[in-house]
């Protein structure tokens, strides 16, 4: 997991599907804080694509919110019956994939985004 959070620090990018997760590691909600030692903050990116398919994932934390540079979200085929009301604060999310999740109504906060396309 340190290694793909390392790789994600630089690329901006972090696939973690079909790894049986039951929760979203608490590290990815705040990537850029745990920089590792021989590596330099100011070249560090923050999150811009998660994967996160094909898992056990029932909930998503409100921490959700702090990926503020997010633009593609995939939890499809997970657990989820629900999503943040934080989603919404994902101003610059463009894609975003629940599919095959038994999730019931989309918060409406997703609503006023603007950016979201599919």
């Amino acid at each position: 997991m340190d290694r793909l959070l390392k790789a994600a620090r630089t690329s901006g990018s972090l696939n973690l599907s079909n790894r049986s997760l039951s929760e979203v590691p608490g590290e990815v909600y705040r990537s850029l804080d745990a920089v590792g030692e021989g590596e330099k903050w100011w070249e560090a990116v923050e999150l811009q694509k998660l994967i996160l398919a094909h898992n056990n994932i029932a909930v998503l934390k409100e921490d959700l919110k702090n990926l503020s540079l997010l633009s593609v979200l995939n939890i499809s085929h997970n657990k989820l019956s629900h999503l943040p009301a934080s989603i919404g604060e994902l101003t610059l999310l463009k894609s975003l994939d629940v599919s095959f999740n038994s999730v019931v109504s989309i918060p409406e906060e997703i609503g006023s985004e603007s950016s979201l396309v599919k």
